[in-house]
Protein backbone atom coordinates (compact mmCIF):
# COMPACT_ATOMS: atom_id res chain seq x y z
CA UNK A 1 0.00 0.00 0.00
CA UNK A 2 3.05 2.21 0.78
CA UNK A 3 4.48 2.17 -2.90
CA UNK A 4 0.95 3.48 -4.66
CA UNK A 5 0.07 6.02 -2.26
CA UNK A 6 4.23 7.40 -2.48
CA UNK A 7 3.62 7.06 -6.33
CA UNK A 8 0.28 9.35 -6.14
CA UNK A 9 1.94 12.01 -3.66
CA UNK A 10 5.02 12.66 -5.81
CA UNK A 11 2.44 13.25 -8.83
CA UNK A 12 0.09 15.20 -7.13
CA UNK A 13 3.42 17.11 -5.78
CA UNK A 14 4.69 17.71 -9.16
CA UNK A 15 0.97 18.97 -10.37
CA UNK A 16 1.34 21.24 -7.83
CA UNK A 17 4.59 22.75 -8.76
CA UNK A 18 3.53 22.85 -12.20
CA UNK A 19 0.24 25.21 -11.16
CA UNK A 20 2.65 27.45 -9.54
CA UNK A 21 5.08 27.90 -12.11
CA UNK A 22 2.44 28.81 -14.37
CA UNK A 23 1.13 31.20 -11.80
CA UNK A 24 4.71 32.91 -11.45
CA UNK A 25 5.20 33.00 -15.62
CA UNK A 26 1.81 34.54 -16.43
CA UNK A 27 2.28 37.39 -13.74
CA UNK A 28 2.84 40.73 -15.41
CA UNK A 29 6.54 41.69 -15.13
CA UNK A 30 8.24 45.53 -16.07
CA UNK A 31 9.49 46.83 -19.00
CA UNK A 32 12.86 47.24 -17.70
CA UNK A 33 12.65 50.78 -17.53
CA UNK A 34 9.88 53.49 -17.22
CA UNK A 35 8.29 55.40 -20.29
CA UNK A 36 10.56 58.59 -20.98
CA UNK A 37 13.39 58.30 -23.15
CA UNK A 38 16.93 59.20 -22.01
CA UNK A 39 19.39 59.91 -24.39
CA UNK A 40 22.00 59.71 -21.67
CA UNK A 41 21.02 55.93 -21.47
CA UNK A 42 21.95 55.62 -25.19
CA UNK A 43 25.09 57.03 -25.87
CA UNK A 44 24.89 56.00 -29.75
CA UNK A 45 21.88 58.43 -29.99
CA UNK A 46 23.64 61.57 -28.63
CA UNK A 47 24.56 63.71 -31.45
CA UNK A 48 27.14 66.66 -31.17
CA UNK A 49 26.99 69.59 -33.61
CA UNK A 50 28.40 72.78 -34.42
CA UNK A 51 26.65 75.69 -34.30
CA UNK A 52 26.12 79.65 -34.42
CA UNK A 53 24.17 80.62 -31.05
CA UNK A 54 21.56 82.47 -33.81
CA UNK A 55 21.36 78.52 -35.25
CA UNK A 56 20.79 77.49 -32.00
CA UNK A 57 18.29 79.31 -30.40
CA UNK A 58 14.92 78.06 -32.58
CA UNK A 59 15.98 74.46 -31.94
CA UNK A 60 16.31 75.24 -28.02
CA UNK A 61 12.86 76.86 -28.06
CA UNK A 62 11.54 74.26 -30.18
CA UNK A 63 13.12 71.33 -28.14
CA UNK A 64 15.39 69.91 -31.04
CA UNK A 65 18.25 70.39 -29.37
CA UNK A 66 18.51 69.33 -25.60
CA UNK A 67 21.91 71.72 -25.00
CA UNK A 68 24.18 74.08 -25.99
CA UNK A 69 27.88 75.32 -25.00
CA UNK A 70 28.88 78.38 -26.41
CA UNK A 71 27.55 82.28 -26.98
CA UNK A 72 24.72 83.12 -25.44
CA UNK A 73 22.19 81.95 -28.15
CA UNK A 74 19.59 84.32 -27.32
CA UNK A 75 21.90 87.96 -27.77
CA UNK A 76 20.78 89.32 -24.30
CA UNK A 77 17.03 88.74 -24.87
CA UNK A 78 14.36 86.84 -22.87
CA UNK A 79 15.20 83.08 -22.09
CA UNK A 80 12.32 80.48 -22.67
CA UNK A 81 11.03 79.91 -19.64
CA UNK A 82 11.67 76.09 -19.91
CA UNK A 83 15.45 76.93 -20.73
CA UNK A 84 17.94 77.08 -17.93
CA UNK A 85 21.29 78.83 -18.63
CA UNK A 86 24.58 77.91 -16.53
CA UNK A 87 27.28 80.66 -16.91
CA UNK A 88 31.11 79.43 -16.70
CA UNK A 89 34.39 81.21 -16.35
CA UNK A 90 35.10 82.92 -19.60
CA UNK A 91 38.43 84.46 -18.67
CA UNK A 92 40.64 87.16 -16.47
CA UNK A 93 41.27 91.06 -16.65
CA UNK A 94 45.27 91.11 -15.59
CA UNK A 95 47.70 94.12 -15.15
CA UNK A 96 50.91 93.90 -16.10
CA UNK A 97 53.83 96.39 -15.99
CA UNK A 98 56.77 97.68 -18.00
CA UNK A 99 60.28 96.70 -16.50
CA UNK A 100 61.27 100.22 -18.12
CA UNK A 101 58.75 102.60 -15.83
CA UNK A 102 59.55 104.03 -12.80
CA UNK A 103 56.10 102.09 -11.22
CA UNK A 104 57.68 99.19 -11.31
CA UNK A 105 60.40 100.04 -9.20
CA UNK A 106 58.98 98.51 -6.65
CA UNK A 107 56.63 95.85 -4.95
CA UNK A 108 54.67 99.04 -3.33
CA UNK A 109 54.53 101.22 -6.08
CA UNK A 110 53.40 97.87 -8.61
CA UNK A 111 50.51 97.06 -5.95
CA UNK A 112 49.23 100.78 -5.82
CA UNK A 113 49.02 101.49 -9.68
CA UNK A 114 47.35 97.86 -9.94
CA UNK A 115 44.63 99.64 -6.99
CA UNK A 116 44.60 102.95 -9.46
CA UNK A 117 43.73 101.31 -12.36
CA UNK A 118 41.33 98.68 -11.13
CA UNK A 119 39.74 101.68 -9.29
CA UNK A 120 39.65 103.72 -12.82
CA UNK A 121 37.89 100.72 -15.13
CA UNK A 122 34.33 101.34 -16.59
CA UNK A 123 31.55 99.34 -15.78
CA UNK A 124 30.05 96.24 -18.25
CA UNK A 125 27.88 94.80 -16.18
CA UNK A 126 27.19 91.28 -16.89
CA UNK A 127 30.56 91.37 -18.64
CA UNK A 128 33.18 91.88 -16.08
CA UNK A 129 33.21 91.23 -12.45
CA UNK A 130 35.96 93.22 -10.49
CA UNK A 131 37.86 90.45 -7.99
CA UNK A 132 40.93 90.51 -7.28
CA UNK A 133 42.53 87.68 -6.73
CA UNK A 134 42.94 84.92 -9.43
CA UNK A 135 40.82 82.37 -7.36
CA UNK A 136 37.02 83.09 -8.15
CA UNK A 137 33.18 81.85 -7.40
CA UNK A 138 33.72 79.45 -10.57
CA UNK A 139 36.15 77.49 -9.15
CA UNK A 140 36.21 74.58 -7.20
CA UNK A 141 38.56 75.21 -4.60
CA UNK A 142 37.28 78.86 -4.06
CA UNK A 143 35.94 78.47 -0.51
CA UNK A 144 39.53 76.92 0.59
CA UNK A 145 40.69 80.52 -0.70
CA UNK A 146 37.65 82.68 0.33
CA UNK A 147 39.44 84.58 3.20
CA UNK A 148 42.29 85.41 1.42
CA UNK A 149 39.74 86.36 -1.45
CA UNK A 150 37.49 88.76 0.68
CA UNK A 151 41.12 90.14 2.20
CA UNK A 152 42.27 91.03 -1.53
CA UNK A 153 38.75 92.63 -2.47
CA UNK A 154 38.97 94.59 1.32
CA UNK A 155 42.24 96.19 0.40
CA UNK A 156 41.46 97.33 -3.12
CA UNK A 157 37.91 98.34 -1.36
CA UNK A 158 40.09 100.60 1.00
CA UNK A 159 42.23 102.26 -1.28
CA UNK A 160 41.91 105.95 -1.46
CA UNK A 161 40.06 106.98 -4.98
CA UNK A 162 41.94 108.14 -7.71
CA UNK A 163 42.85 108.62 -11.22
CA UNK A 164 44.94 106.42 -13.29
CA UNK A 165 45.67 109.72 -15.56
CA UNK A 166 48.93 109.66 -14.68
CA UNK A 167 49.35 106.17 -15.38
CA UNK A 168 50.38 105.19 -18.67
CA UNK A 169 47.85 102.52 -19.49
CA UNK A 170 47.32 100.16 -22.62
CA UNK A 171 44.54 97.73 -23.03
CA UNK A 172 44.81 94.56 -25.11
CA UNK A 173 41.32 92.79 -25.80
CA UNK A 174 38.21 93.61 -26.14
CA UNK A 175 36.71 93.64 -23.08
CA UNK A 176 40.17 95.79 -21.61
CA UNK A 177 39.51 98.35 -24.86
CA UNK A 178 36.11 98.47 -23.46
CA UNK A 179 36.88 98.81 -19.38
CA UNK A 180 40.09 101.53 -19.82
CA UNK A 181 38.69 104.82 -20.17
CA UNK A 182 41.97 106.74 -21.38
CA UNK A 183 44.76 104.20 -23.02
CA UNK A 184 47.87 105.54 -23.78
CA UNK A 185 49.05 107.41 -26.77
CA UNK A 186 52.25 105.71 -27.87
CA UNK A 187 52.61 102.08 -27.88
CA UNK A 188 56.71 102.95 -26.46
CA UNK A 189 55.89 104.73 -24.00
CA UNK A 190 53.69 102.83 -21.39
CA UNK A 191 53.20 101.82 -17.52
CA UNK A 192 50.81 99.08 -17.41
CA UNK A 193 48.70 97.14 -20.17
CA UNK A 194 45.48 95.91 -19.34
CA UNK A 195 45.14 92.81 -21.15
CA UNK A 196 41.75 90.29 -21.51
CA UNK A 197 42.99 86.36 -21.05
CA UNK A 198 40.92 83.62 -22.39
CA UNK A 199 40.77 80.73 -19.91
CA UNK A 200 40.71 78.28 -22.66
CA UNK A 201 43.22 79.58 -24.37
CA UNK A 202 45.18 79.81 -20.93
CA UNK A 203 44.55 75.70 -20.44
CA UNK A 204 44.75 74.61 -23.83
CA UNK A 205 48.35 73.66 -23.78
CA UNK A 206 48.29 72.03 -20.34
CA UNK A 207 45.38 69.81 -20.72
CA UNK A 208 45.63 66.16 -21.54
CA UNK A 209 42.73 64.08 -22.97
CA UNK A 210 42.62 59.78 -22.86
CA UNK A 211 40.00 57.60 -23.37
CA UNK A 212 37.51 60.25 -22.36
CA UNK A 213 39.33 60.86 -19.16
CA UNK A 214 40.80 64.99 -18.50
CA UNK A 215 43.58 65.93 -16.76
CA UNK A 216 45.84 66.56 -14.56
CA UNK A 217 43.92 66.35 -11.55
CA UNK A 218 44.13 70.22 -11.07
CA UNK A 219 43.37 71.39 -14.93
CA UNK A 220 40.53 73.32 -13.42
CA UNK A 221 41.50 74.28 -10.17
CA UNK A 222 41.98 77.94 -9.01
CA UNK A 223 45.79 78.39 -7.81
CA UNK A 224 46.80 75.99 -10.82
CA UNK A 225 45.16 79.10 -13.20
CA UNK A 226 47.10 81.06 -10.91
CA UNK A 227 50.07 79.71 -11.58
CA UNK A 228 49.44 80.25 -15.17
CA UNK A 229 48.67 83.95 -15.24
CA UNK A 230 50.72 85.40 -12.61
CA UNK A 231 54.66 86.29 -12.56
CA UNK A 232 56.22 84.99 -9.72
CA UNK A 233 59.36 87.26 -10.18
CA UNK A 234 61.80 87.04 -6.93
CA UNK A 235 59.80 84.39 -5.34
CA UNK A 236 60.21 81.88 -8.12
CA UNK A 237 62.38 79.02 -6.48
CA UNK A 238 60.02 78.79 -3.75
CA UNK A 239 56.66 79.03 -6.43
CA UNK A 240 58.52 75.77 -8.21
CA UNK A 241 59.25 73.97 -5.02
CA UNK A 242 55.80 74.61 -3.83
CA UNK A 243 53.69 73.78 -6.71
CA UNK A 244 56.32 70.80 -7.40
CA UNK A 245 55.12 69.24 -4.14
CA UNK A 246 51.31 69.59 -5.20
CA UNK A 247 51.83 67.91 -8.75
CA UNK A 248 53.54 65.19 -7.20
CA UNK A 249 51.70 64.65 -4.43
CA UNK A 250 53.95 65.94 -2.04
CA UNK A 251 51.82 66.06 1.25
CA UNK A 252 49.96 64.10 3.78
CA UNK A 253 46.53 65.37 4.01
CA UNK A 254 44.37 67.26 2.10
CA UNK A 255 44.89 69.93 4.93
CA UNK A 256 48.48 69.85 3.97
CA UNK A 257 47.49 70.42 0.33
CA UNK A 258 45.37 73.29 1.01
CA UNK A 259 47.69 74.95 2.40
CA UNK A 260 50.16 74.71 0.03
CA UNK A 261 47.74 75.75 -2.45
CA UNK A 262 47.12 79.12 -0.09
CA UNK A 263 51.17 79.42 0.00
CA UNK A 264 51.23 79.12 -3.50
CA UNK A 265 48.64 81.41 -4.94
CA UNK A 266 49.99 84.03 -1.70
CA UNK A 267 53.33 83.92 -3.16
CA UNK A 268 52.29 84.20 -6.55
CA UNK A 269 50.56 87.37 -5.90
CA UNK A 270 53.19 89.30 -3.57
CA UNK A 271 55.04 90.95 -5.48
CA UNK A 272 51.99 92.53 -7.54
CA UNK A 273 54.62 91.95 -10.80
CA UNK A 274 50.88 90.51 -12.79
CA UNK A 275 47.92 91.32 -11.10
CA UNK A 276 44.13 89.72 -11.29
CA UNK A 277 41.51 92.68 -11.36
CA UNK A 278 38.47 90.37 -12.00
CA UNK A 279 37.07 88.26 -14.58
CA UNK A 280 34.57 87.65 -17.09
Amino acid sequence: MKGPRLRLSARVGRRLVLVVFCLLWAAPSGAGHELPFYPSYYPQEIRLEALPPAAAAPLLRSAKLHAYVGGDPFAGGRVPADIKPLESLGGYLVVSFNSASPVAASRESRCEAARRIARSLGAAPGLYVPHPYPVTPYHMDYLEHFDLAQSARQAYAAAPSGSSATLRVQAKGPLAERLVKAQAKSARDWDATVEDIDAEGLLATHGLSLDGWLGPPWLKDGWFHAYLLEAPGPARHAVEALYRRLVTGAFDSPIARIELERQLVSRLTAGCERVVLGYS
